[in-house]
Protein backbone atom coordinates (compact mmCIF):
# COMPACT_ATOMS: atom_id res chain seq x y z
CA UNK A 1 0.00 0.00 0.00
CA UNK A 2 3.01 2.33 0.72
CA UNK A 3 4.67 1.64 -2.51
CA UNK A 4 0.93 2.12 -4.28
CA UNK A 5 1.13 5.59 -2.66
CA UNK A 6 4.23 6.52 -3.45
CA UNK A 7 3.74 5.83 -7.16
CA UNK A 8 0.53 7.97 -6.90
CA UNK A 9 1.87 10.87 -5.25
CA UNK A 10 4.84 10.85 -8.05
CA UNK A 11 2.37 10.72 -10.51
CA UNK A 12 0.71 13.76 -9.08
CA UNK A 13 4.15 15.30 -9.22
CA UNK A 14 4.73 14.82 -12.21
CA UNK A 15 1.76 15.81 -13.94
CA UNK A 16 1.30 19.14 -12.01
CA UNK A 17 4.76 19.76 -13.63
CA UNK A 18 3.83 18.97 -16.91
CA UNK A 19 0.83 21.23 -16.47
CA UNK A 20 2.85 24.10 -15.44
CA UNK A 21 5.42 23.30 -18.05
CA UNK A 22 2.48 23.47 -20.82
CA UNK A 23 0.78 26.38 -19.18
CA UNK A 24 3.77 28.34 -19.32
CA UNK A 25 5.24 26.91 -22.84
CA UNK A 26 1.16 27.52 -23.92
CA UNK A 27 1.23 31.79 -22.44
CA UNK A 28 4.57 32.85 -24.27
CA UNK A 29 3.13 32.47 -27.77
CA UNK A 30 -0.96 32.86 -26.64
CA UNK A 31 0.57 36.41 -25.56
CA UNK A 32 2.28 36.92 -28.98
CA UNK A 33 -0.64 36.17 -30.80
CA UNK A 34 -2.80 38.52 -28.91
CA UNK A 35 -0.78 41.41 -28.64
CA UNK A 36 -0.06 40.95 -32.37
CA UNK A 37 -4.00 40.79 -33.52
CA UNK A 38 -4.60 43.91 -31.37
CA UNK A 39 -2.09 45.44 -33.63
CA UNK A 40 -3.78 44.56 -36.89
CA UNK A 41 -6.94 45.67 -35.25
CA UNK A 42 -5.29 49.37 -35.21
CA UNK A 43 -4.26 49.21 -38.33
CA UNK A 44 -7.25 47.97 -39.94
CA UNK A 45 -9.00 51.05 -37.87
CA UNK A 46 -7.26 53.34 -40.10
CA UNK A 47 -8.50 52.49 -43.27
CA UNK A 48 -11.71 52.43 -44.59
CA UNK A 49 -14.25 49.95 -45.15
CA UNK A 50 -12.99 47.19 -42.99
CA UNK A 51 -15.58 46.93 -40.39
CA UNK A 52 -15.92 43.10 -41.48
CA UNK A 53 -12.47 42.11 -41.00
CA UNK A 54 -11.97 44.25 -37.53
CA UNK A 55 -15.10 42.38 -36.45
CA UNK A 56 -13.08 39.17 -36.95
CA UNK A 57 -10.60 40.01 -35.31
CA UNK A 58 -12.74 40.67 -32.51
CA UNK A 59 -14.02 37.28 -32.36
CA UNK A 60 -10.27 36.16 -32.25
CA UNK A 61 -9.34 38.26 -29.56
CA UNK A 62 -12.57 37.11 -27.29
CA UNK A 63 -11.44 33.46 -28.41
CA UNK A 64 -7.53 34.33 -27.42
CA UNK A 65 -8.94 35.93 -24.16
CA UNK A 66 -10.86 32.81 -23.48
CA UNK A 67 -7.71 30.48 -23.92
CA UNK A 68 -5.38 32.63 -22.15
CA UNK A 69 -7.95 32.29 -19.51
CA UNK A 70 -8.33 28.53 -19.49
CA UNK A 71 -4.08 28.71 -19.51
CA UNK A 72 -4.07 30.87 -16.22
CA UNK A 73 -6.53 28.56 -14.70
CA UNK A 74 -4.58 25.45 -15.44
CA UNK A 75 -1.37 27.12 -14.28
CA UNK A 76 -3.08 28.00 -11.11
CA UNK A 77 -4.53 24.72 -10.09
CA UNK A 78 -1.92 22.80 -10.41
CA UNK A 79 0.67 24.94 -9.73
CA UNK A 80 0.10 23.14 -5.55
CA UNK A 81 0.69 26.77 -4.40
CA UNK A 82 -2.14 28.70 -2.68
CA UNK A 83 -2.51 26.82 0.54
CA UNK A 84 -4.44 30.13 2.42
CA UNK A 85 -7.28 30.04 3.20
CA UNK A 86 -9.97 32.68 2.22
CA UNK A 87 -13.02 33.07 0.80
CA UNK A 88 -14.47 30.88 -1.71
CA UNK A 89 -16.97 31.35 -4.05
CA UNK A 90 -18.46 27.55 -5.16
CA UNK A 91 -19.74 29.15 -8.53
CA UNK A 92 -16.76 31.02 -9.82
CA UNK A 93 -14.49 27.71 -8.81
CA UNK A 94 -16.53 25.07 -10.29
CA UNK A 95 -16.78 27.40 -13.54
CA UNK A 96 -12.89 27.50 -13.75
CA UNK A 97 -12.69 23.71 -13.66
CA UNK A 98 -16.08 23.16 -15.97
CA UNK A 99 -13.54 25.28 -18.81
CA UNK A 100 -11.11 22.74 -18.31
CA UNK A 101 -13.16 19.98 -18.55
CA UNK A 102 -15.54 20.58 -20.96
CA UNK A 103 -13.31 20.01 -23.56
CA UNK A 104 -13.03 16.42 -22.99
CA UNK A 105 -17.20 16.43 -22.08
CA UNK A 106 -17.62 17.38 -25.71
CA UNK A 107 -15.34 14.57 -27.20
CA UNK A 108 -16.56 11.90 -25.47
CA UNK A 109 -20.21 13.26 -25.91
CA UNK A 110 -20.99 13.53 -22.45
CA UNK A 111 -23.89 16.50 -21.57
CA UNK A 112 -23.12 18.34 -18.67
CA UNK A 113 -26.19 19.97 -16.71
CA UNK A 114 -25.64 22.56 -14.43
CA UNK A 115 -27.98 23.17 -11.28
CA UNK A 116 -27.15 26.39 -9.18
CA UNK A 117 -29.42 26.60 -6.64
CA UNK A 118 -27.95 29.44 -4.48
CA UNK A 119 -24.68 30.89 -5.21
CA UNK A 120 -22.36 30.11 -1.58
CA UNK A 121 -19.31 31.68 0.13
CA UNK A 122 -17.19 29.40 2.16
CA UNK A 123 -14.10 29.92 3.72
CA UNK A 124 -11.35 27.31 2.74
CA UNK A 125 -8.40 27.05 -0.28
CA UNK A 126 -9.70 27.36 -4.06
CA UNK A 127 -7.07 25.25 -5.36
CA UNK A 128 -7.66 22.01 -3.07
CA UNK A 129 -11.14 22.31 -3.77
CA UNK A 130 -10.63 22.44 -7.33
CA UNK A 131 -8.00 19.31 -7.43
CA UNK A 132 -10.54 17.85 -5.64
CA UNK A 133 -13.80 18.52 -8.09
CA UNK A 134 -11.18 17.69 -10.83
CA UNK A 135 -10.71 14.44 -9.46
CA UNK A 136 -14.63 13.65 -9.39
CA UNK A 137 -15.52 14.79 -12.53
CA UNK A 138 -12.88 12.68 -14.28
CA UNK A 139 -14.34 9.84 -12.01
CA UNK A 140 -17.51 10.67 -13.19
CA UNK A 141 -15.90 10.66 -16.83
CA UNK A 142 -14.83 7.25 -16.30
CA UNK A 143 -17.74 5.47 -14.73
CA UNK A 144 -19.69 6.76 -17.89
CA UNK A 145 -16.69 5.23 -19.95
CA UNK A 146 -16.64 1.63 -18.60
CA UNK A 147 -21.06 1.88 -18.79
CA UNK A 148 -21.47 1.73 -21.71
CA UNK A 149 -25.10 3.30 -21.43
CA UNK A 150 -26.88 5.84 -23.54
CA UNK A 151 -27.14 8.27 -21.33
CA UNK A 152 -24.29 10.31 -21.29
CA UNK A 153 -24.59 12.85 -18.28
CA UNK A 154 -23.07 14.82 -15.52
CA UNK A 155 -24.74 16.66 -13.70
CA UNK A 156 -23.18 19.60 -11.25
CA UNK A 157 -25.88 20.62 -8.77
CA UNK A 158 -24.68 23.92 -5.95
CA UNK A 159 -26.85 24.58 -3.04
CA UNK A 160 -26.64 25.50 0.89
CA UNK A 161 -28.21 23.62 3.64
CA UNK A 162 -28.06 24.73 7.77
CA UNK A 163 -25.25 26.80 6.99
CA UNK A 164 -23.37 24.39 4.89
CA UNK A 165 -22.36 24.66 0.94
CA UNK A 166 -23.73 21.61 -0.46
CA UNK A 167 -21.87 20.64 -4.42
CA UNK A 168 -23.18 17.10 -5.93
CA UNK A 169 -21.43 16.02 -8.92
CA UNK A 170 -23.66 12.75 -10.33
CA UNK A 171 -23.06 10.56 -13.31
CA UNK A 172 -25.02 8.19 -15.49
CA UNK A 173 -22.72 5.39 -14.79
CA UNK A 174 -23.21 2.24 -13.48
CA UNK A 175 -22.07 3.40 -10.24
CA UNK A 176 -20.21 1.49 -7.62
CA UNK A 177 -21.53 -2.18 -6.61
Amino acid sequence: HFLQGLIASNRAIGISALANSLAHQLSQPLTGVILQTESVKRDLSKLDGQEKSIGTLNTVSEQLKRLSDLVNNLRRVFSGQGSEFHSVNIQEACNEILEIIEPTLKSKNIQLTKQYNSNPQVFGNTIQLQQVLINLFNNAIDAIDLSNTQAREITLTISEGDSLALISIQDSGNGIS
